[in-house]
């Protein structure tokens, strides 16, 4: 199953750091790389960072409509750009950019504006961290779904996910950034165990297979 809900909020993922977020009358779509099958196009779309498998103009296209709003920390076509730190409201749905970077690794540099971000859909807050590694960022954060990359080799592996889910303390943990590409296997599985042990079983897990 691809699909789950949370406090209302409805997450599918496609595959790699590819999922949408439906709340509130708000489907947002994040990073469009791996195909997403969409009823309707996507009233916004947040792109973590520029890479090519999280920013790609014309996937980006072939999900949204003429007046979706794009949204971006450092994106490489035009849209609406953040700066760390900053907020906005879209649809009543709050939008936070938060840091996402990599620590001892060469390809999310700390001053390169790579973003996580918060979503608030009302009372439900989801925490989408992008391309990164555990940071000391992450003990500030307070959400009720986080969706971690589980890859490595990019971002966070397995291990660091779960021990980057403790800090954060979400009441649901959703792995992505795995399985999609050679260099970021992940598992899931591993994942999920580590998760119980790093939070005594605070956190649930769930693992969601792209259709």
């Amino acid at each position: 199953m691809n699909t789950t809900t949370v406090g209302g909020v409805k997450i599918t993922f496609f595959g790699h750091a590819s999922f949408t977020l439906e709340g509130n009358g708000v489907l947002v779509a994040v990073d469009p790389f791996a195909p997403m099958h969409l009823q309707h196009p996507a009233d916004v779309v947040l792109h973590t960072h520029n890479h090519f498998d999280h920013c790609d103009e014309e996937k980006t296209e072939k999900v949204s409509k003429f007046n979706t709003v794009l949204i971006g920390t450092n994106c490489r076509h035009p849209c609406r750009l953040l700066k760390i730190g900053e907020s906005i409201k879209v649809g009543g749905i709050g939008i936070l950019a938060v840091p996402a970077y990599n620590v001892g690794k060469p390809y999310h540099a700390r001053d390169a504006n790579c973003a996580g971000y918060i979503l608030a859909f009302g009372t439900t807050r989801i925490y989408v961290a992008g391309d990164t590694d555990e940071i000391p960022e992450m003990e500030k954060y307070k959400c009720d779904v986080a969706l971690l990359p589980i890859g490595g080799t990019y971002t966070m592996d397995a291990a660091a996910a779960a021990r980057a889910c403790a800090k954060i303390n979400p009441r649901i943990a959703i792995p992505v950034h795995y399985g999609y590409l050679d260099e970021t296997k992940g598992d899931a599985i591993l994942f999920k165990q580590l998760v119980e042990r790093e939070t005594a079983g605070k956190t649930e897990v769930r693992v969601l297979t792209p259709a």
